[in-house]
């Protein structure tokens, strides 16, 4: 497979047929724009009223105005459906290469693709009209267990997959986007991992009842963990000491089901 991947093509689309696509667009874009309805033709009903030209004054029909934006709209539609079968062709031989990349590589460079991670590839005849998404899958057990960054590690494949589909796949060919990561069985581990085992834990080293709740969720486009307690505002524990004491606390426990934070979960404040 490696011989493969050292003798690949590299496959771009017809660009020079989309160009010429491309210049009939703007083409007819540009002469479409350069008209403006003519509020100032009174000796006809406003829905029989033409256009003007803005530069030279020059009068068209309403008729050939609703012609020629329609002429604008079929080549706007043959250029996107043209792009589109050439960069999903394209797909159809890119994805199977890169499936035989992330073997390879993985059995050549298994430092860079722990057991807890996985990458799901997208379908070729799913056709996105912008991107073709690769999505980094995480497994919480096995990652938990790692004591790994994922968000490090992650990066670090991520870069060998770009670098791979850069060379091979210009970006003119084919859109390619790895998303931010999934975490499997997450929902599941919220409600009856934490809900049930480490939230009882922290509630039975908070003596003076000063822990309100505690948050716990994956957040943002990065999907990335948030734990951390949010306090009561009563006048006994709104101290920094007190409240330090509890966050230690909870942080070891945390620490004993795998969580650490700046490695698989961050304690920000931010709310939605």
């Amino acid at each position: 497979m490696s011989e493969q991947l050292n003798e690949m093509p590299i496959y771009r689309v017809n660009q020079e047929y989309i160009a010429r696509l491309e210049k009939r667009v703007k083409k007819l874009r540009e002469r479409l724009n350069s008209y403006r309805y003519d509020f100032s033709d009174n000796t006809v009903s406003r829905r029989d009223r033409g256009y003007r030209h803005k530069n030279t004054n020059r009068r068209m029909s309403r008729e050939k105005y609703d012609e020629l934006n329609q002429k604008y709209r079929e080549a706007s539609q043959k250029l996107y459906n043209v792009a589109g079968k050439e960069r999903q062709k394209i797909a159809s031989k890119a994805l199977p290469y890169l499936t035989a990349f992330l073997v390879m590589d993985k059995r050549q460079n298994p430092g860079y693709y722990p057991e807890w991670l996985s990458f799901k590839l997208p379908d070729p005849s799913s056709y996105n009209s912008s991107t073709y998404n690769i999505t980094p899958f995480i497994d919480l057990e096995k990652g938990l267990q790692s004591g790994e960054n994922w968000r490090s590690v992650i990066s670090k494949a991520s870069r060998r997959i770009q670098s791979f589909y850069r060379r091979y796949f210009p970006d003119d060919s084919i859109n390619l986007s790895i998303d931010s990561p999934t975490i499997s069985n997450i929902d599941y581990y919220i409600k009856n991992v934490f809900r049930k085992e480490i939230r009882k834990k922290i509630k039975d080293i908070d003596g003076r009842d000063c822990i309100h709740s505690i948050v716990f969720r994956t957040k943002g486009w990065s999907n990335e963990v948030q734990i951390h307690p949010r306090f009561r505002d009563q006048y006994h524990c709104s101290g920094w000491s007190e409240r330090s004491q509890l966050s230690r606390e909870m942080e070891k426990i945390l620490a004993e089901y795998g969580w650490k934070e700046g490695i698989n979960y961050t304690s920000s404040t931010h709310r939605d």
